[in-house]
């Protein structure tokens, strides 16, 4: 776990790093109700990747190993390739039909979303770290790089931050799939026996997972379309932008963990079967709320501090950047509720549980928005992850059982509230709060090291 961690470090660090960037450019250039507008149309590029091409992606991560030793290494990477090749050629010829520019750009955006999520997990499956790491780093490296031009020539807006984000997505994936196609001597006008039952696999295994992308992502994005309805183009504005700083805060940070563990998980389900995954699921769950609960913390405290000092134009709706943390964490952990579903194939159920809870959402989003405002869009996207994540569990133990010990939810919950309580104590010192919060992260990992691990090898019984 830890040497994965170290090689795939790369690829979540420096492109948050320069995510970063990218979003103190758009937080302090681009007008609040520009950034909403922005926010609206990547999560419908997002939907429409989701529905139509995601399904290719989780297959072809799930079973590269299986077909690969197989002798059928020609056809999982062929198969992927010649539907998104069929959905770029048939969006051109819609939009062609309806002459609506605005819907080819979001078309091209979603293929190359997919193209360039098809071609880094290529990479990841053939363990080429080097290239993986720079496909990863390259891609928000050229969007900040463009967007800068774009600062030099004119203003700001939603159009052009689209077309920073996607043209390089599309230029990488374009090349690296010719590379893929010519080094494996790969025919895409090719079919043969072995197509139609491998592709009736991508529908039976994808497509439930697509469906669970698909109320996902209505789950944590349903309210933005309501509240561009019932509010305005600035509460839609402070809302994205704060979901978009706890997703950096937490989301990255279970990334960096998925990165190395997933493809671990795989094979330990397959070779040494579900009681040694759900051991190895248990172990990383148990880290991963180690490893946020700092950076939560450090929000509840001096949110209102950071947002003050990085994103002026946001300072006002610091509580909104707290709430929505909840909400953050919350989403975290179904990563690894998901992942059990994944292992044991049982995607259809757990299509079931997000269909629930995403018509939770959106039946709340309807009720609690108009009422409460953007205070309403947070508590109906907290109460749907709570929804989530109590069916999870229920449905899910039968068949893999994710256990979280009480003495550890206790411990956790301890470790919570000290560190609120030092965390305040800071505050109201002399102390600046970038250095209260060096000063906590020092302490935290000192008590996690020492004091929960007791001096006995915590850290590395972890990362064994």
């Amino acid at each position: 776990m830890k040497a994965n961690i170290i090689k795939y470090f790369p690829a979540v660090v420096l492109p948050t790093i320069i995510t970063i960037g990218i979003t103190t450019i758009l937080g302090n250039y681009m007008k609040v109700e520009e950034y909403g507008n922005y926010s609206l149309f990547l999560t419908i590029i997002n939907i429409i990747y989701i529905v139509f091409l995601s399904f290719l992606n989780f297959y072809f991560f799930r079973h590269y190993y299986e077909l690969t030793d197989s002798g059928k290494n020609e056809i999982i990477i062929r198969i992927p390739i010649q539907i998104m090749a069929l959905f770029i050629i048939t969006a051109v010829l819609i939009t062609l039909v309806f002459t609506k520019k605005l819907l080819l750009v979001i078309f091209i955006s979603s293929f190359s979303l997919s193209l360039f999520t098809f071609l880094t997990n290529y990479n990841r499956l053939k363990n080429q770290v080097f290239i993986y790491n720079s496909l990863k780093i390259i891609g928000p490296l050229l969007n900040l790089f463009i967007l800068l031009i774009i600062l030099k020539q004119s203003s700001m807006g939603s159009e052009y931050a689209l077309l920073a984000k996607f043209i390089p997505l599309l230029v990488i994936g374009l090349a690296g799939i010719i590379i893929v196609l010519y080094k494996n001597n790969i025919n895409l006008f090719s079919f043969n026996a072995d197509t139609k039952n491998i592709l009736k696999s991508f529908g039976s295994y994808g497509v439930p997972l697509a469906m669970v992308s698909f109320m996902s992502t209505i789950i944590t994005s349903s309210d933005k379309f309501f509240i561009a309805y019932f509010l305005n183009d600035k509460d839609l504005g402070y809302y994205s932008f704060n979901y978009r700083l706890t997703e950096i805060s937490l989301i990255t940070l279970t990334m960096v963990l998925m990165t190395a563990l997933y493809p671990m998980l795989i094979k330990t389900y397959n070779e040494m079967g579900r009681e040694k995954a759900e051991q190895e699921l248990e172990k990383y769950l148990q880290y991963h709320i180690l490893f946020i609960l700092p950076f939560v913390c450090i929000i509840f405290v001096f949110g209102q501090e950071y947002l003050s000092l990085i994103f002026p134009r946001y300072e006002e709706s610091y509580l909104v950047f707290k709430l929505l943390t909840i909400a953050s964490v919350l989403y975290s952990i179904t990563y690894y509720t998901n992942k059990s579903f994944e292992l044991t194939k049982r995607t259809k159920q757990l299509t079931k549980v997000l269909i629930y809870s995403a018509i939770a959402n959106i039946v709340l989003n309807f009720i609690l928005i108009p009422n409460l405002h953007l205070t309403g869009a947070i508590l109906a996207t907290i109460l749907s992850y709570i929804i989530y994540l109590f069916l999870s569990l229920k449905l899910n133990n039968q068949y893999f059982t994710i256990r979280y010990k009480k003495r550890n939810l206790l411990g956790v919950t301890i470790l919570f509230l000290s560190s609120l309580i030092f965390l305040e104590t800071l505050k109201h010192s002399d102390a600046h709060f970038i250095i209260s919060s060096l000063i906590y992260v020092f302490v935290y990992a000192f008590m996690i090291t020492f004091l929960i691990g007791k001096g006995e090898g915590f850290w590395k019984k972890r990362f064994q």
